[in-house]
């Protein structure tokens, strides 16, 4: 029986043994309740559960609401707010907020930075900044123009190039070779960018000694040594040699490392487009530093020129797969083959039969007909935009591809007339021809896309030198079959080109 007094409290009777009815029960409980109800209305926890944890994963700053040091029973266990499980709130001042309040308005802890992030960071260069690296042929006259002036190094680090650098983030802290040729590079173009705070030489050659080290203990592992993160790391050296030592020595001995451990690994480990990247990277280097060292090109062997052309991308008009430039490049790995036939035969003092050399002759006519040929194919179809200023940025790449041909086309021409005597005449004027239009280009295109234009810099010793030797060449076409060694000689030397013969 329950009855209800004037001041609002209810009585509760019980008559003899029998227990609490069914609704007596029910309004015990509410009225216990009633206090905690009107609590949780007021702090706006009413029908919140779990107000006293949190999940383990949300950590709060505050040290006013932090919990002591779990004991070692505690640890996996949800972080508690208040030391007590009571079912009732704890107190708070009206000032004070409640836990579950500073846990939604804090904001959580940053991700901490990963070893790339952390590089870049600390020394303020990214690595897709030194992409335009990538796309350097010839180290020497590339060296001279950034030493010459750093400034330009500035330009060239804002012209970002597709390049093997963009799959170097993921790798980075993986592979100890590769990082410290990374840091190498970015320790290098830090110091000529900063001239009045430079990194010091002693950090730069300790750094340069431990990535050598590394390099060459990943070399010597059975494990690691045809790693495509090994090929990049000797390539990245060659760049820091690039900016470090005027592209001579340095420059010629990673770019010779990287070549043959690219040959080493042979035409069938080039899966992936990290892989692919570094074997397009560096088949320019490796061409023409063959070319000027008269050396032969692996690249020309059957099995390389089908993995050239089995990267083929329909898709990318001026990109290095796109199918005009790979056919390009099957073209241009024969020069350097060439060009050592023929200087063997003029500069090694050898006897060598007429067939052979009538052989050879027909060899260098067949390699001009086809870059003519493709010359002529490509005017047609990618060249309608005769504006350098109206393409985007990387459409100036077909220029580069361009520049490529008229190097090609020139040089074979003064190979040919070397041997040709009947033909030599009118194979000069072709090769001067080339060689005015190709500054005439660099003229053009220079201003207005730095990238093309320092790319078309590297190919300007080419014109240059030939243009030089115009008039002993000229003096020399009625001298015999074979063009005369001292002319031919002088005509290498202006280009760039070394060779020597034993006497």
């Amino acid at each position: 029986m329950v009855m209800a007094s004037e001041s609002g409290f209810e009585f509760v009777f019980q008559s003899g043994s029998n227990g609490f009815s069914q609704e007596t029960k029910t309004r015990i409980r509410r009225k216990a309740m009633k206090a905690f109800s009107a609590s949780r209305h007021r702090t706006g926890h009413h029908a919140q559960h779990n107000l006293l944890q949190l999940p383990p994963d949300v950590a709060i700053c505050d040290a006013s609401v932090q919990p002591s040091a779990p004991s070692q029973e505690q640890i996996g266990e949800p972080a508690m707010i208040s030391q007590s499980l009571e079912r009732t709130p704890p107190r708070r001042t009206r000032k004070q907020a409640s836990p579950q309040d500073k846990c939604l308005t804090r904001m959580g802890r940053s991700m901490p930075l990963s070893g790339i992030e952390r590089l870049i960071q600390l020394h303020g260069i990214d690595l897709m900044d030194l992409s335009a690296l990538t796309t350097v042929h010839i180290g020497k006259v590339a060296s001279v123009h950034i030493m010459f002036q750093p400034s330009n190094l500035t330009r060239l680090l804002s012209c970002r190039q597709e390049s093997y650098l963009s799959y170097a983030y993921s790798r980075y802290g993986h592979w100890p070779c590769l990082d410290d040729a990374l840091l190498c590079l970015i320790l290098k173009a830090q110091q000529i960018l900063h001239p009045h705070h430079p990194v010091p030489a002693a950090k730069i050659l300790a750094t340069y000694s431990r990535a050598l080290a590394s390099l060459q203990n990943a070399l010597n592992s059975a494990e690691s040594w045809a790693a495509p993160e090994v090929l990049c790391a000797a390539e990245v050296l060659a760049r820091f040699e690039l900016l470090a030592d005027g592209g001579k020595t340095g420059w010629l001995n990673h770019i010779w490392g990287a070549a043959g451990l690219l040959r080493l690994r042979g035409p069938g480990r080039y899966y992936t487009d990290f892989e692919r990247s570094l074997f397009l990277s560096l088949a320019g280097p490796i061409i023409c530093e063959s070319f000027l060292n008269n050396k032969d090109c692996f690249l020309e062997e059957a099995g390389w020129k089908e993995l050239r052309q089995d990267f083929t991308k329909p898709g990318e008009p001026f990109s290095l797969s796109c199918p005009r430039v790979t056919s390009l490049a099957l073209i241009m790995c024969e020069t350097p083959g060439l060009g050592k036939r023929v200087t063997d035969v003029v500069c090694s003092g050898e006897t060598f039969s007429e067939s052979y050399i009538d052989k050879l002759a027909s060899e260098a006519r067949d390699h001009r007909e086809r870059l003519l040929s493709w010359r002529s194919d490509f005017n047609e179809t990618t060249l309608e935009i005769e504006d350098p200023t109206g393409p985007g940025v990387e459409s100036y790449r077909r220029y580069e591809h361009v520049g490529t041909a008229l190097v090609g086309s020139l040089v074979v021409a003064r190979l040919l007339g070397a041997i040709s005597p009947a033909e030599r005449s009118i194979l000069e004027v072709e090769s001067l021809v080339f060689a005015r239009e190709l500054l005439r280009l660099e003229a053009k295109i220079g201003p207005a896309n730095y990238s093309a234009g320092f790319y078309l810099s590297q190919k300007h010793i080419f014109a240059q030198g030939t243009l030089c030797t115009a008039d002993i060449w000229k003096a020399a076409s009625t001298s015999g079959p074979i063009i005369d060694k001292g002319v031919f000689e002088q005509w290498c030397k202006a280009i760039g080109r070394n060779f020597k013969y034993k006497a």
